[in-house]
């Protein structure tokens, strides 16, 4: 029985409060206390004939107050209890308590415990089985039911875990449990914060039918909790907040320890009025900022409110180095400027006051940077070298960016993590790419590996390093083009190879005339490309045709035909089939018949140079130019003339030795180059494999299908696969353009 706050635990002893009226009777009918008096008789004579007198009562006040004492004592029988908390009606049925235990339950988890309790004891004495989960608790932890002592158990064990609740799964077990047990009464044992899907858990629960559900949480949110702690420049920036709405402003104080729980500074944050972000910054040197191992607030006793930190959190003393005083002088065009603004919000940036690196390095040293940072460095003095290598061998860590003085350095093969190729060691030319190459996924043996590549960063040149067995366990970042290419060849079934000339450069002294370069340190790339699998190459010479200007010289045709010659004789000696390219251009305005003069001068000349290199013409394969008018003629040549003139050309200069040529498409469209081909190869029979090494001719149509859309891709490949299978059938002779109107 309950009134207001007030209930009773004996209701029906209230019902001697109806005697009270009786004992008021009985008080009024109480004669007065008796008094001594002195005997005179004459006075008492004098008393008898005066008149009767009515008996005398108890005081009102005295009346009163022994009412109140006997309404206190039957009120004391009932068992008075003052704002009584709920009672859940478990008769006959069960008990469901789920209980938030993450970490946001830590600041009052003793309430939460007691609250827990007395719910399982009324249980227990109405003798109902108890069910309790907590939200914070593992997936498969047992929940029951259980009996009222084995629930107290589970409930004293419980601790709260520094960890979100997962209330949709522990709700979800909680109501497969309770289908077991109609009729049950649910007790919720809130932490006052919502998560996603709690609208979902909430309503599983409810579907269940429960006989009664109470729910129990704060108030209002009073937690406090630490989002941010920031090694900045100038100090530890502290990030704190609040329940939201808080009309009051609010200091708390936050406490850095050490990795034996010491304190070693302190901060402190305010909120606003009505605001819910506060921030500080613990001002100290950097070096004693490198030893703080946590930071808390002040008594919080959540794990919200402790940010525990690790190696990132501390903030490094790194030493920058540039070669060159002009590095200094123009801070801008220094290779440091983009070093130093990537690096300065996060380590302690130091410089030595000297270029000359013989006294920078140890001006580095003395300051005992964790980390120094070369840019473009190349060769180290031989007087501090080794200084610089102890440091690296206890622990110091440099990073070496390339550039033009390192890639002319020789090789430290103590501070570099591997050899790095010489000559050619700037990509460009035959390794060279025409677009700037983003970073691939970083490699799983990296430090990197958890890390996404950056999207906006893009690389235009590169260092080479040396082929070894163990270059892939030495690299952290490859280039989005640095995917095994030679592994996708040889699983088609085909055979990688690469071209290895650096470009047509021009001929000196010879205007209009060009020059193929690329023999300097072709030897070493060679050994390398076989390594790596390539087991063919590729040299293009170009030989462009203006009789005004009388290009080409004879000068142009026999130093390509030598360079040609000293190419391909390399490249047997590395095991290596070379494609020699002697490509006379069809974009001038000559003849059909001035093209045919110029190819028959440039292969006389290469077949000269080619056997004077003693090069075996059985192991090459020729990629030469058909014989054509230039485009700015006007003239389109019909496919019998193209074919007649190009056989002619061949048996009076290609030795029947070589085995293959592989025609170059040379600006034709792709049906115009198909036609051409297959006329060439009707006329036959002929000493030599006639096919096709086209570019732009089997790749145009493709590429105009395809359009650079994924919806287009089918479209793509079925273009291709098309051109690719129309000159096939001109290798044959047996191409026909109504094959492609059929297509």
């Amino acid at each position: 029985m309950s009134w207001l706050p007030l209930s009773f635990g004996a209701p029906m002893v209230l019902w001697g409060l109806l005697a009270l009226p009786v004992i008021w009777y009985l008080l009024r009918l109480t004669p007065p206390r008796p008094r001594t008096e002195v005997f005179p008789p004459l006075r008492i004579l004098a008393r008898v004939l005066r008149r009767e007198e009515t008996p005398h009562q108890s005081p009102w006040w005295l009346t009163l107050l022994r009412l109140l004492m006997a309404a206190l004592v039957v009120t004391a029988l009932a068992e008075p209890i003052f704002n009584p908390r709920e009672k859940l009606p478990a008769e006959g049925s069960a008990l469901a308590l789920v209980i938030d235990n993450d970490w946001a339950s830590a600041a009052d988890w003793g309430k939460r415990v007691a609250t827990a309790e007395r719910l399982i004891a009324d249980a227990g004495s109405n003798g109902v089985p108890v069910v309790i989960a907590f939200t914070a608790e593992k997936p498969n932890a047992e929940i029951g039911p259980f009996d009222a002592s084995a629930a107290l158990d589970r409930l004293r064990a419980a601790k709260p875990r520094p960890i979100p609740t997962d209330r949709p799964a522990v709700y979800a077990r909680v109501a497969a449990t309770l289908e077991r047990l109609p009729g049950a009464s649910v007790a919720v044992l809130a932490d006052g914060l919502a998560a996603t899907g709690d609208e979902a858990a909430f309503k599983t629960l409810l579907e269940r039918n429960a006989a009664r559900l109470v729910w129990a949480t704060s108030d209002r949110l009073s937690l406090t909790g630490l989002t941010g702690a920031d090694n900045q420049v100038d100090g530890f920036t502290l990030t704190a907040i609040r329940g939201p709405g808080d009309p009051a402003p609010a200091q708390v104080t936050a406490g850095a320890f050490d990795d034996k729980g010491r304190r070693i500074a302190d901060a402190a944050l305010t909120f606003a009025p009505g605001q819910a972000t506060a921030t500080g910054t613990m001002k100290v040197p950097f070096e004693l900022r490198n030893d703080f191992a946590s930071i808390a607030l002040d008594g919080e006793h959540q794990a919200g409110a402790v940010r525990v930190l690790d190696e990132s959190s501390k903030r490094r003393r790194v030493g920058l180095l540039s070669q060159a005083e002009a590095d200094q002088a123009q801070p801008l065009l220094s290779p440091l400027y983009y070093i130093r603004r990537a690096l300065q919000p996060f380590a302690d940036l130091v410089e030595p006051s000297s270029a000359d690196l013989a006294d920078a390095i140890p001006q580095l040293l003395d300051q005992k940077p964790a980390m120094i940072i070369m840019a473009d460095v190349g060769t180290i003095p031989a007087q501090v070298r080794q200084r610089l290598v102890d440091w690296v061998n206890n622990g110091g860590t440099l990073v070496r960016f390339a550039g033009s003085r390192l890639a002319a350095a020789g090789n430290d093969d103590d501070l570099l993590p591997v050899r790095l190729r010489s000559g050619e060691r700037a990509l460009g030319g035959a390794l060279s790419w025409t677009t700037p190459q983003p970073v691939t996924e970083f490699p799983k043996n990296g430090p990197f590996a958890d890390l996404a590549p950056p999207t906006e960063v893009t690389v235009s040149r590169q260092v080479l390093a040396e082929p070894t067995p163990d270059i892939v366990e030495r690299t952290w970042a490859t280039l989005a083009d640095g995917t095994p290419l030679v592994d996708i060849i040889k699983a088609a079934g085909a055979i990688p190879g690469i071209k290895v000339d650096v470009g047509a450069k021009p001929l000196a002294g010879f205007p209009g005339d060009t020059i193929t370069e690329g023999l300097d340190g072709l030897r070493e790339r060679l050994a390398d490309y076989y390594k790596l699998g390539a087991r063919f190459a590729k040299w293009r010479a170009v030989i462009d045709i203006d009789t005004a200007k009388g290009v080409p010289s004879a000068t142009s045709i026999a130093s390509n035909a030598h360079a040609l010659a000293r190419y391909a004789a390399l490249c047997q000696e590395a095991g290596i089939v070379p494609i020699v390219e002697p490509e006379v251009l069809m974009d001038g305005a000559h003849s059909i018949d001035t093209c045919y003069e110029v190819s028959k001068a440039t292969l006389l000349k290469l077949y000269g140079e080619l056997y004077a290199a003693r090069v075996v013409l059985e192991g090459t394969i020729l990629k030469p130019n058909m014989v054509i008018s230039g485009k700015k003629s006007g003239k389109k040549d019909s496919p019998e003339a193209v074919a007649q003139k190009t056989i002619k050309l061949f048996r009076e200069t290609v030795p029947v030795a070589v085995p293959g040529i592989a025609f170059l498409s040379g600006g034709q469209d792709d049906e115009e180059a198909t036609a051409n081909l297959n006329a060439i190869n009707v006329i036959g029979p002929h000493p030599w494999k006639l096919s096709f090494s086209y570019g732009r001719a089997l790749q145009a149509a493709a590429q105009k299908a395809w359009s650079g859309k994924a919806s287009n891709v089918a479209a793509g490949q079925a273009a291709f696969i098309h051109r690719a299978h129309m000159n096939h059938l001109a290798a044959l002779g047996q191409w026909q353009p109504a094959l492609e109107k059929a297509a």
